[in-house]
Formats: C-alpha cells, sequence, structure tokens
C-alpha cells in the first residue's frame, strides 16, 4: 500500500469516526435530555432567552408544533440550533434543533427536539 494510500485510509477512518461520534452526541433524545436539564416547563420566555442564547422568538397562529401531540394553546415559537454534523460529501450538515413553544403569558409549555433526517 502506498503512503497516499495510507493517508487517505487514515483521513476517512477519522471522518468515519467523528461522523459516528456526532451521529450519537447529537441525537434528538440526547440533545433533549441535555436542554431538558438546563431549563424546565413553566420558565418565562426571557429565563430561556437568557440560557440559550437565542432572541428570535416569533408569534405564530395557535398550533401543536412541539410535536404532533403539542398542546393547542402554542402563541408563540423559538427555534435553537443545537449543532450538526458536516456531511462533507453532501456539503451540508446533518442539524439537530430543538423548538421552544410558549403560550400567551411568553411562558415555557412544551419543546420538542428533532433531526431533518429523523422527522416524519
Amino acid at each position: 500500500m502506498s503512503k497516499a494510500n495510507k493517508i487517505a485510509l487514515g483521513l476517512i477512518s477519522i471522518y468515519l469516526a467523528y461522523l459516528a461520534i456526532g451521529w450519537i452526541w447529537y441525537l434528538p433524545s440526547l440533545v433533549d435530555k441535555r436542554v431538558r436539564g438546563r431549563i424546565t416547563l413553566g420558565e418565562p420566555a426571557s429565563d430561556v432567552a437568557k440560557t440559550f442564547g437565542i432572541y428570535n422568538a416569533f408569534d405564530t397562529k395557535n398550533g401543536a408544533y412541539c410535536s404532533s401531540e403539542g398542546p393547542p394553546d402554542v402563541t408563540r415559537i423559538e427555534f435553537y440550533d443545537v449543532g450538526g454534523i458536516p456531511l462533507i460529501p453532501l456539503l451540508s450538515e446533518l442539524d439537530t434543533s430543538t423548538t421552544f413553544c410558549f403560550d400567551s403569558k411568553d411562558a415555557l409549555i412544551a419543546m420538542h427536539t428533532e433531526r431533518w433526517i429523523d422527522g416524519p
């Protein structure tokens, strides 16, 4: 095996290991557990924004945005992009994001974490 082949195989192995570790680290269930460890339901939107550094909550019509069984009284939602795994051959990233749902009093009533590939 030539030196170039060994280097290429080494780089591919490193990328695959990084991909496997990233896949596990950004699993929606594990991300959801880490998010829930930092905040609790009922917290005001300002506390959620301070905790995660997100300030782009926007008004929305009532709907179940946090999951298919989500609460019907959602009036504002906020998205938190947790991070993702770079998919080098596709020049994209496999993102994991959390949606925070707030009621009319700006209290956190639900949250849902998912990856675009894991969605319905």
